[in-house]
C-alpha cells in the first residue's frame, strides 16, 4: 500500500492547502456560528427593549362614589401608540357598569412612563359590604407583561352607608314590612 499520496504524508504546500482548507472551513462554521449567536443576542435584546406593563402599587383605598385609581407604568421601548387591555372586578357591588376594558398609551410622549387609571364607583344610598376591585393586565399587541406579580393591582372599596337605615342616612328606617298576606282562603271544599 502506497501512503505517500495521503493527504498525512504530503509535504510541502500540499500539507499547507489541507490545512488551509480544514481552517478555512472550521472559521467558516465558527463564523456561521457567530452569526447566528449575534442574531439570536440583537432578538434578546429587542425583546428586551420592547414595551413592558406592570401595575405599580399596593392595595388602594378609596370610598364609595370615589374612583377605584391604580396606577399602570410602562417600560422598554416608549415610542410607539399602545392600547392596554385590562379586566376588572370586583367582590361587591361598587362599580359603575360598564367597567372600561382598555387605556391608551401616547408612543409620542416619551416621559409619560405611568398613569393613573380610574375606575368610577357608585355611591348608593344602600348599606353593602366592603368590595375589593381588581384591575388585571391583560396580553395585547405592542407589548409584554414583564412579571405576572405585577399585573393585578387592588383597591379596598368601602361602603359609606349606616347599616339598619332606609339609606338617607339618618339610621331611621321604616321598619314597616308590608306583610300583604290577605288571609281570605276560601274553604270551599266538597265533603
Amino acid at each position: 500500500m502506497n501512503m505517500n499520496n495521503s493527504p498525512a504524508n504530503v509535504t510541502g504546500s500540499g500539507r499547507f492547502s489541507v490545512g488551509s482548507r480544514l481552517l478555512h472551513g472550521c472559521l467558516r462554521a465558527l463564523g456561521a456560528a457567530s452569526a447566528l449567536g449575534a442574531l439570536a443576542w440583537g432578538a434578546s435584546a429587542s425583546a428586551q427593549n420592547a414595551p413592558f406593563l406592570y401595575i405599580n402599587m399596593g392595595v388602594g383605598t378609596a370610598e364609595e362614589g370615589e374612583d377605584a385609581s391604580f396606577r399602570v407604568c410602562r417600560g422598554g421601548s416608549q415610542t410607539e401608540d399602545l392600547t392596554v387591555n385590562f379586566a376588572v372586578t370586583e367582590t361587591g357591588d361598587m362599580v359603575t357598569s360598564p367597567a372600561p376594558t382598555s387605556l391608551p398609551f401616547d408612543g409620542a410622549d416619551t416621559s409619560f412612563r405611568c398613569t393613573d387609571f380610574n375606575v368610577p364607583t357608585d355611591d348608593d344610598d344602600m348599606d353593602e359590604p366592603d368590595s375589593t376591585v381588581t384591575l388585571t393586565l391583560m396580553a395585547g399587541t405592542g407589548y409584554e407583561l414583564r412579571d405576572q406579580a405585577d399585573v393585578d393591582g387592588e383597591v379596598l372599596v368601602t361602603d359609606n352607608d349606616e347599616a339598619g337605615g332606609d339609606g338617607d342616612g339618618d339610621g331611621d328606617g321604616d321598619g314597616d314590612g308590608d306583610g300583604d298576606g290577605d288571609g281570605d282562603g276560601d274553604g270551599d271544599g266538597d265533603g
